[in-house]
């Protein structure tokens, strides 16, 4: 029997790991939350800190396992590259892995490789950020390398972003943010899947993101609406700029803009995408399973894949707004047939905060073949 390692345990994790049971795979799942949230899921359960490489390969070479695995998250992968390497799993480069989980190494990837993105650059203090000159407002402030658009701020004037900078700065590792032009136009996410150097695009998602400043995203809907000449724009694009990273063995969740002619990418990342896009949607509008493809990766095998059906399917999340929640969570804009899965955070009487980012979302509802969203 075929055994994996999976890095995570928790909500996102929780289709990964069902699947790979389903496919008759002994499954170990590490976290470093004691009450991770799929612990007894898996067919063994053990707590580990995110950042114990010694731990982690006592683990692999007391259970031999053929693969390692992780799905909607970037946090592990930089543990994970690593490992790899030692243990010659069928992984992505730790340089890859290093440009795709860091969003200021990615954006001078891109830069220097004419792939088109926002202009932007790097600030360490105070000071530097007091001195930015050359891009115009309204400007985007981000964490260097932090994910679930935390500490993202829409700025439009410079008395925003000093406001905003030590706001943003609190979700770097390094202290570092980014800087960037806002690009306009419609924001989309591209599910894809390489093994061997190919890569195969698997479906194209609509965002619906809240206002600014924050910009969280609220909502996804499968297929994106987009022309045959802008998909074979998109996909030109995306291979293009996975080849020049280096990612391979590996699923990918591109975030680009459409603006007209022009796409630009704003950032990619070497795993699954979040936000239940491909454990549900995506299996809802293709009826192909990417979460069972990159498994056969990790251990080795080509993916077969077979995009069986042209359906429909999204997620909305719900702000209620801040305040005492009163436990009103009627939807009337969604089908009650159409739903397949809807989950509130919040219980009557709770203080509900302002909608942020994608973490202090107050619940969510994904639905097939409904196009009202």
């Amino acid at each position: 029997m075929d055994s994996i390692l999976i890095f995570g345990a928790g909500e996102l994790q929780e289709s990964l790991i069902s699947v790979a049971k389903e496919k008759g795979i002994y499954t170990i799942a590490i976290d470093p939350d004691e009450n991770a949230y799929s612990k007894n899921i898996a067919d063994k359960f053990i707590v580990v800190s995110g950042n114990d490489y010694l731990r982690t390969g006592s683990i692999i070479r007391e259970y031999n396992f053929n693969g390692i695995i992780t799905s909607s998250t970037d946090k592990p992968l930089r543990m994970m590259a690593k490992v790899a390497k030692e243990f010659a799993f069928n992984f992505p480069s730790e340089e890859s892995i290093k440009i795709a989980t860091n969003k200021y190494e990615m954006k001078k990837c891109f830069l220097q490789n004419n792939i088109p993105c926002a202009n932007g650059i790097r600030v360490n203090t105070l000071k530097e950020l007091m001195e930015i000159k050359g891009i115009e407002y309204p400007l985007i402030i981000k964490p260097s390398d932090s994910s679930g658009s935390r500490g993202v701020v829409l700025c439009e004037s410079k008395e925003d972003l000093i406001n905003n900078y030590e706001k943003t700065k609190v979700f770097s590792t390094d202290g570092s943010v980014i800087v960037e032009e806002y690009l306009k136009g419609r924001e989309l996410s591209i599910e894809s899947l390489t093994f061997g150097g190919e890569t195969q695009i698997i479906q194209y998602t609509d965002k619906v993101v809240s206002d600014a400043p924050y910009n969280v995203e609220m909502g996804h809907k499968q297929p994106a609406n987009l022309t045959i000449s802008e998909k074979e724009k998109i996909n030109e694009l995306i291979k293009k700029t996975i080849s020049t990273i280096g990612l391979d063995n590996c699923a990918c969740h591109t975030e680009l803009k459409i603006n007209g002619d022009d796409i630009k990418i704003i950032e990619i990342g070497g795993r699954l995408g979040g936000d239940f896009i491909t454990s549900h949607l995506t299996p809802l509008s293709t009826g192909f399973n990417m979460e069972s493809a990159l498994i056969d990766i990790c251990l080795g095998l080509k993916p077969e894949i077979s995009l069986k059906c042209n359906g429909a399917s999204g997620i909305k999340y719900y702000d209620f707004g801040e305040g005492v929640f009163d436990g009103n969570t009627l939807d009337t804009s969604i089908n009650e047939n159409d739903i397949v899965k809807k989950e509130i955070y919040c219980t009557k009487g709770d203080i509900l905060k302002p909608v942020t980012n994608s973490l202090n979302r107050h619940g969510y509802v994904i639905y097939k073949n409904n196009e009202t969203q």
